[in-house]
C-alpha cells in the first residue's frame, strides 16, 4: 500500500525513507492529489493483463504504447541510469506507471516548492501529470520493475529544473491548474 509524506529535505542516501523525526506529516492518496495533481490507483500487478485494467485505462487516456522498466545497481550503465532518474525533472505527457516488484521512491515537488515522496511497490500505479517536477530513486533493496505507459512512442525527454525550464508551456500550465487547486484546497 502506497505511503506519502513530506520528505525530511536531506540530501543523503535517497534509498532511505526520509520520514522526518519530528512532527512527519502524511497524507493520503486524495490528499496528495488535491496537492500535486498525482492519481495513484491500486492495480493487482500480478493479473492486470488478463483483466484488462490497464488497457482500460490506457483506452480511456490515448496511451498506445508501453514498455517494462527493471531498475537495479547490475544493470549496464547503472550508475548513470539511475542518476538521470533521480535528477530533478519534468516531461511534456502524462507519465503513467505500475510497479510490478519491489520498492521505491517518487519525489515530487508541492506549490510550496517542498518534497513530497511517494513510497512505491508493488500494485501501486502513479498518474503523474505532464510539467511536474519529480525524481525517482530505489529503496535499499535497489531492486524494481514497471511498466510504463506512453501517449506516442517513448519520447520521454527530461526537462532538467537546474536547466532552468520553468518557462517552457508546459511547465507554466502544470503550476496555473495546480496552484489555483492548492489555494482552492487549502481555503477548506
Amino acid at each position: 500500500m502506497v505511503r506519502i509524506w513530506y520528505h525530511d529535505g536531506s540530501d543523503e542516501d535517497q534509498r532511505l525513507p526520509h520520514i522526518p523525526e519530528k512532527n512527519p506529516k502524511f497524507l493520503s492518496p486524495q490528499e496528495l492529489f488535491d496537492t500535486v495533481g498525482i492519481k495513484h490507483i491500486v492495480m493487482n500487478a500480478d493479473t492486470f493483463r488478463e483483466e484488462g485494467v490497464l488497457d482500460k485505462l490506457k483506452k480511456e487516456r490515448g496511451y498506445v504504447y508501453e514498455d517494462s522498466v527493471h531498475c537495479h545497481t547490475h544493470m549496464d550503465n547503472a550508475e548513470e541510469e539511475l542518476a538521470g532518474y533521480a535528477t530533478e525533472h519534468f516531461h511534456r505527457e502524462e507519465e503513467i506507471r505500475l510497479v510490478v516488484r519491489g520498492k521505491g521512491y517518487f519525489d515530487v515537488r508541492d506549490p510550496e516548492d517542498k518534497w513530497i515522496r511517494i513510497e512505491v511497490v508493488k500494485n501501486d500505479l502513479l498518474l503523474v501529470p505532464a510539467g511536474m517536477y519529480h525524481r525517482f530513486s530505489l529503496d535499499v533493496n535497489e531492486d524494481m520493475a514497471t511498466v510504463r505507459c506512453f501517449i506516442d512512442d517513448p519520447n520521454w525527454i527530461p526537462y532538467n529544473r537546474k536547466d532552468g525550464v520553468d518557462d517552457l508551456e508546459v511547465r507554466k500550465k502544470y503550476l496555473k491548474e495546480i496552484t489555483a487547486k492548492y489555494r482552492a484546497n487549502k481555503c477548506h
